[in-house]
């Protein structure tokens, strides 16, 4: 073995540095309060019937161990909190909007997308039961101008005799 000492500064050293630093890791022990409510928690959270995290969750909210989560869901508002053209106003749904099992949140780009889907199909609805409300008053109205002129062909004949 050679009997070289290495220092930081030695170019050996420099090429790959390996450095190993420990951090002193301070232990915080609990206070006398804080040792009986680990206690009491252990000792209720071992009645706890079997082994369902479920039930140990429940032992422990009904003991007030673990306090209860906020219900944090709001009533559904079919209208969001927005902007809105006119035209959406009045065919916005009142029941929450799925796609392909998935909510679709109101105000959304994927909302503006399928409302104005929805107002598109609604203008092309009106229009079709427009063309058919005319074309059946346009039947109507040359049926009767058929019966009208049968009817005044047939008294003029009458006439004539």
């Amino acid at each position: 073995m050679s009997s070289e000492k290495f220092f930081p500064s030695d170019k050996k050293l420099s090429k790959t540095p390996l450095q190993v630093s420990l951090k002193k890791f301070h232990v915080i022990k609990p206070n006398r309060s804080e040792k009986r409510f680990i206690r009491a928690c252990r000792r209720v959270l071992n009645k706890a019937k079997g082994d369902d995290h479920q039930a140990i969750l429940a032992t422990a909210r009904k003991n007030k161990i673990i306090p209860k989560p906020p219900d944090t869901t709001e009533p559904y508002n079919p209208i969001p909190n927005m902007f809105i053209p006119e035209k959406y106003r009045d065919i916005i749904p009142k029941d929450p909007i799925y796609i392909d099992d998935r909510f679709i949140t109101p105000g959304s780009r994927e909302w503006f997308t399928y409302m104005y889907n929805l107002e598109k199909s609604i203008r092309e609805q009106e229009i079709q039961d427009f063309n058919e409300r005319v074309h059946r008053e346009v039947e109507q109205a040359f049926k009767r101008t058929r019966i009208e002129k049968q009817a005044s062909r047939e008294q003029a004949k009458e006439e004539r005799k």
